[in-house]
């Protein structure tokens, strides 16, 4: 994956809350994650949350698995590079 690809994925605070708060814990339910992007409770925000969720479903950074969400290889790599660039 190149450089710029990861950066424009996380450039985005929810997707990157995400990937980190499963890069973290390994998996986590939805509200799990939703609770990590501080937006809880706003209609729009949920929205919000969800649009970037499936961005990250749809492109292979996340995966489901029944009702838990987890990174995958892609996703713990653009992990890796954004805590080596921090």
């Amino acid at each position: 994956m190149r450089m710029m690809d990861a950066l424009s994925i996380v450039e985005n605070p929810v997707r990157y809350n995400i990937i980190m708060r499963l890069d973290e814990a390994g998996k986590a339910a939805y509200s799990d994650l939703l609770d990590s992007a501080g937006i809880v409770g706003l209609l729009d925000s949920r929205g919000n949350f969800n649009y970037h969720l499936n961005f990250l479903l749809q492109n292979s950074i996340v995966v489901k698995e029944a009702v838990v969400y987890r990174l995958t290889d892609k996703g713990r790599a653009i992990a890796r590079f954004v805590k080596e660039v921090n």
